[in-house]
């Protein structure tokens, strides 16, 4: 809402803009936006004239609440546009290039003269107040060490020197087979180098009495960082550790604190000893591929057994080992997300995503056992879909190809915490089913207020609904039965000798909730139904599952 400023003259044109945000909008954090703009005609003797934006400025007042007595944080932008060019034509090399921002490399040494000589215009003394009260913040001890708490609180690294130690939110975690597990490392930062990042952790179980660690090395080429954007790196690594079976997490280290606690029985899991390396480069223009080389051996953990089958009935142990090279392809176009210490959090936008990884299994290669292809496509598509919200739509398909036990076929991403995970199977059990061929597609909701709006207590309290429904098609060919004859690894089994884990053929598993999102403008809690497979024992066909998330 606001004003415009049209010319009462032959153009019609528009010189001027003021406009805002209404008061009572959903939108969190923000308690006014402002936005003003001004055009105004360029004239180049040679070249003739054109009407150009000249100035923009935004003003936005972030705050918790819309209380009066509220403190809240005053946020100031205005950008000048001058020495414009009209009518000239502009070379093709501009239209080929996969950037959209240029910047010079030495724009950070400039000094204070220098602009203050192309300023557009003087600064006030207002600004430049604040210019001397930012550098005085900077030089001030107890501020230095606020700012710092406040890094590792979201963060969870914390600086000394050239390395940073966290994650903080993995040093301590409980489970059924570690009981306390302990963990400490971090990763060096640029002090240390600008284009070699070294990471490592170290943990120990206090139950199973077993140390893990990890060791990883990243190089980045050219002028690029080993974890940010636009990623061109070579990364080599070795773990020892322990593994939930198809817990593949997105956003959330599965170390997480946060994440021990879980329903039912946790203590099937996978001791893994990986050794690998990865190519990966990024584009500007959405385009991503890499290429990856690793040895994976697997060994029963905790109440989990590799039980062999011979002809005559009997069983025996041996791990599982694996080598595989594989590759990946993903088109992301006009993508945005904020980088955090960790992860990338993606912003919505109406561009799909597609993606395909492959990976062969390579024997008599580094010990391996098992010849297989495995392939996965994926695409993800956001539906914006005016009034009522917008849509997020996720479908995939895989398939492996070849003879190889329960650990390499595809464990469905199940989750067993009582944090909703989008992309996970709230009310699936770990190891509950396995495929070697699938097809699954996920959709979620976001109402954005549409119903709550009409009833005033909830509009006040900007309250959001939400639902999602997913549905999970497999099947597993005869080959990848374990039995007698092809010896293959028995599917695990309870303490009264049953089988837990199954197929998919009967039919799809399907799950669907119902949430309330936005409640204290973090959380969201879901009341999901599992619809399928509800006679599977120790699984719960009804939960209570929770979110926390910054959102606008």
């Amino acid at each position: 809402m606001g004003y415009l400023w049209i010319a009462l003259d032959t153009t019609y044109a528009l010189r001027k803009i003021e406009v805002g945000i209404p008061k009572d909008v959903n939108l969190n954090w923000v308690n006014e936006m402002q936005i003003n703009q001004e055009f105004t005609w360029v004239e180049n003797p040679s070249s003739g004239r054109a009407l150009m934006l000249t100035k923009d400025e935004i003003f936005m007042d972030f705050g918790v609440t819309h209380s009066q007595n509220a403190r809240s944080l005053l946020g100031r932008k205005i950008t000048s546009y001058t020495n414009y060019q009209v009518n000239q034509p502009l070379p093709d090399s501009l239209f080929h290039t996969k950037v959209n921002q240029f910047r010079d490399a030495g724009a950070d040494l400039r000094n204070e003269q220098y602009w203050a000589s192309r300023r557009h215009d003087t600064l006030t003394v207002r600004e430049r107040g604040i210019y001397k009260m930012v550098d005085s913040l900077n030089n001030y001890r107890p501020f230095r060490r606020f700012m710092g708490a406040v890094k590792f609180l979201f963060e969870g690294y914390t600086p000394i020197g050239g390395f940073d130690i966290g994650p903080a939110n993995t040093f301590t975690k409980l489970n059924d087979v570690e009981g306390f597990r302990g963990r400490l490392g971090g990763r060096t930062n640029p002090k240390f180098s600008k284009h070699l990042m070294l990471e490592t952790y170290g943990a120990y179980g206090f139950k199973d009495k077993k140390w893990k660690g990890y060791a990883g090395a990243y190089y980045a080429f050219g002028a690029t960082h080993p974890i940010r954007f636009p990623l061109n790196r070579l990364k080599l690594w070795y773990q020892d550790d322990v593994k939930i079976p198809g817990q593949n997490l997105k956003f959330v280290q599965e170390d997480n604190f946060f994440l021990s606690f879980k329903r039912g029985v946790n203590n099937k899991m996978y001791y893994t000893k990986t050794i690998g390396a990865e190519y990966l480069k990024e584009n500007y223009d959405g385009i991503s591929f890499s290429f990856l080389a690793q040895n994976i051996r697997y060994a029963p953990a905790g109440a989990l057994k590799f039980d062999y089958e011979l002809q005559d009935g009997t069983f025996f142990q041996k791990e599982v080992n694996t080598t595989e090279l594989g590759g990946s392809f993903r088109y992301a176009p006009n993508e945005q997300f904020y980088q955090g210490a960790t992860y990338r959090t993606p912003y919505l936008n109406k561009y799909p995503i597609f993606s395909v990884d492959y990976t062969a299994g390579i024997s008599n290669l580094l010990n391996s056992g098992y010849n297989y292809h495995r392939v996965v496509l994926k695409v993800e598509k956001a539906f914006y879909i005016s009034p009522i919200g917008w849509s997020i739509v996720v479908a995939e398909g895989g398939r492996v190809f070849g003879q190889v036990p329960y650990p390499l076929l595809v464990a469905h991403r199940a989750n067993q915490t009582y944090a909703y995970q989008l992309e996970s199977y709230n009310l699936m059990n770990f190891l509950e089913f396995v495929s070697d061929k699938y097809f699954a597609i996920n959709a979620y909701h976001n109402f954005g207020g549409f119903l709550f709006n009409r009833i005033p207590l909830l509009k006040k309290l900007k309250w959001r609904e939400v639902i999602t429904a997913k549905a999970l098609w497999g099947g597993l060919d005869d080959r990848n039965r374990p039995n007698k004859e092809n010896g293959l690894l028995r599917f695990p089994v309870d303490d009264q000798g049953n089988t837990i884990t199954y197929t998919l053929e009967k039919e799809p598993y399907i799950e669907a909730s119902v949430g309330v999102a936005n409640i204290f403008k973090l959380v969201r809690i879901d009341l999901v139904r599992r619809l399928t497979y509800t006679d599977h024992p120790g699984i719960s066909k009804t939960g209570i599952r929770m979110r926390v998330k910054l959102e606008f």
